[in-house]
């Protein structure tokens, strides 16, 4: 993919905006930027949605391998990310 924005993730998948077509049940290695360390991945494309007006197109991709130790990684930034923005909201 030439460019992709991610808008949600979990210990499961994500879900991104991309600006190709990819059929679903399509395998693709996954590389995912924490901030301590890389995560790589294998994944496969669960749904594909057209975006109204644009030509890019909502894919959720499904993990289908996942190492256990960058799992408990994922694990923890996800739980920090959400822990960050209840501070921020109980501040604002």
């Amino acid at each position: 993919m030439d460019s992709t924005l991610s808008e949600d993730i979990s210990i499961q998948g994500l879900r991104l905006v991309a600006d190709r077509f990819i059929a679903p049940r399509t395998p693709l290695s996954v590389e995912i930027n924490l901030p301590a360390h890389i995560l790589r991945l294998t994944g496969r494309i669960a749904w594909v949605s057209s975006m109204a007006h644009s030509d890019r197109t909502r894919l959720g991709i499904e993990f289908v391998e996942l190492d256990p130790n960058d799992r408990i990684s994922l694990a923890n930034y996800i739980t920090g990310h959400i822990a960050k923005r209840k501070r921020e909201q109980r501040e604002a």
